[in-house]
């Protein structure tokens, strides 16, 4: 069961009527039983496996912590066997391959290795976001900013509730405590509203990331044949298809919970409006980010080594040096794991520390930066300045972006030289590729997705321009009179249909990250 599916619609309708007709008591059960539904018929089921012995690992390690808190010696070595646990399933599902050709290529250095295999292992719908959700309530319980789950059931409802099972947001547990397990009475306007965030991301998925992917796709499959313009714009591409396919399913997942009557993270606010790298990720992927800081940087910034590491350089460097060389290897260490949590290849890594070389230049060459801006009378308020900037770092991101689409780092690097060729600025050469590209699609296909992204990109600028003024389109919609509002309503409905991709002849890409 799919997201996009006639089928999830199906779940929605049964799952909603049964949460608003059970007694307000009862209702986080049938968030609890939905969750296990959606499982099985999302996912493989027996891998729920792989689930429920991680809600056992934190609710038994949590409770028990509680429990011998006074003795902290003995309370830490209970937390590293139970973050050990937790994590071996991802870590087996997600990386044996990734370790076994590694350890293959170089056992194969030294004429060895020729039997190393690798393994077939099916992964656990959402390993990736549940385990680091489980593992966020079991640190908050030792750090003693949360308070222990006593009933194992309400513990499994917060690892698994199935609005956002597939792609996150990654949550915290309290942010949801106070909603999950507490009666709602049907809200019209919410469950309203609901609906109209989820027709967004449909819009987003259906009409500009599913169109999009086409043409992405037949770029990337095959680079080797063209260079320059054409792969510059197949990359532009990629990225507003990624951002289309994730913040669609942001916006899915956000109003189903919402019909539920419970609120959920935000997980984007306008990347592509950031001025730098480092507020670019501020405002992507938020959640994972927010996650990565409080559980992974700041504990290494604290930890005994890396406060010898400050104390020592201080003596040899200075207190500058103290200050920030130990900041910028947690920093790495921060982009490493980003990277190595999108999936087990060295692309993803390259990728991930691409963005931390990038934030710890751009701190490096601060001064000279505000030093330049001086001597050429730069307004750094200005718009177009500004504007600069917001490109600039759509740039970055997209290198970035590369290697998280590219297979490998080697087709990742064969694409940027493919991209910096000096061919691409011979006319004839571009309108050849040109030709060989579009011959394939024919000028009545293309020029129906080209009208249909046109139309969904620019339903999603319209969002872009209630956001930088800080309003929101619902809340703006709610209060336009009714005959505005379900022609505004329809019209949507009536773009997703019209210009979508879906239907029984074809199968919609699974969101982009629910590979992860």
């Amino acid at each position: 069961m799919f997201l996009v599916s006639f089928w999830f619609f199906v779940f929605m309708a049964a799952a909603l009527a049964v949460y608003y007709l059970a007694p307000g008591r009862f209702q986080w059960m049938v968030l609890l039983a939905a969750g296990f539904v959606f499982y099985a018929l999302a996912g493989t089921p027996w891998t729920a496996v792989y689930l429920l012995g991680t809600v056992v690992v934190v609710w038994a390690g949590s409770n028990y912590i509680d429990r011998i808190r006074e003795n902290t010696g003995k309370a830490r070595r209970v937390l590293v066997v139970c973050l050990i646990l937790a994590f071996a399933p991802l870590a087996a599902l997600k990386y044996s391959n990734f370790f076994l050709s590694n350890l293959r290529a170089v056992c194969g250095l030294f004429g060895k290795g020729q039997n190393i295999r690798t393994v077939n292992w099916i992964a656990s719908l959402g390993v990736s976001f549940y385990t680091l959700q489980a593992v966020s309530y079991l640190l908050d319980v030792y750090w003693g900013t949360s308070r222990p789950q006593k009933n194992i059931c309400k513990a499994a409802l917060f690892v698994s509730y199935f609005p956002q099972m597939t792609s996150g947001p990654v949550s915290r547990y309290h942010q949801l405590e106070g909603q999950l397990y507490a009666p709602h009475r049907f809200d019209y306007e919410r469950f309203c509203f609901g609906l109209q965030r989820m027709l967004m991301g449909y819009v987003k998925k259906l009409v500009v990331a599913e169109n999009l992917a086409v043409y992405v796709n037949y770029i990337f499959d095959e680079n080797a044949n063209y260079s320059g313009v054409l792969l510059c714009a197949g990359l532009a591409a990629y990225v507003i298809q990624l951002y289309a396919d994730f913040s669609g399913c942001m916006d899915i997942i956000m109003g189903a919970s919402s019909c539920f009557g419970v609120d959920l993270p935000e997980n984007f606010d306008r990347p592509f409006h950031s001025r730098s790298i480092q507020e670019f990720w501020k405002r992507w992927h938020i959640t994972l980010g927010q996650w990565l800081q409080d559980y992974v940087m700041y504990p290494i910034l604290r930890s005994r080594l890396w406060n010898r590491m400050r104390r020592s350089l201080k003596k040899r460097l200075g207190k500058n040096a103290a200050k920030k060389i130990p900041a910028y290897l947690a920093m790495l260490i921060l982009w490493f794991y980003m990277g190595l949590w999108h999936g087990g290849g060295w692309n993803y890594i390259v990728e991930g520390l691409w963005f931390g070389a990038v934030i710890i230049a751009g701190q490096l060459m601060d001064g000279w930066f505000d030093r330049w801006k001086e001597l050429l009378h730069i307004d750094p308020e200005s718009r177009w300045w500004h504007g600069f900037q917001s490109v600039r770092t759509a740039v970055i991101y997209s290198i970035g972006a590369l290697f998280f689409r590219a297979s490998s780092v080697r087709q990742g690097l064969h694409y940027v030289k493919a991209c910096l060729s000096p061919r691409c600025l011979m006319p004839s050469v571009f309108l050849d590729q040109l030709q060989v590209f579009l011959a394939p699609i024919g000028l009545k296909d293309g020029l129906k997705a080209v009208i249909s992204i046109a139309v969904g990109m620019t339903v999603m600028f319209v969002l872009f321009a209630f956001q930088a003024k800080e309003r929101s389109f619902y809340q703006w919609l709610a209060g336009r009179n009714i005959v505005l509002r379900w022609a505004i309503l329809y019209g949507l409905l009536f773009v997703v249909i019209l210009f979508g991709m879906y239907g029984p002849e074809y199968n919609a890409a699974q969101f982009i990250y629910g590979g992860f």
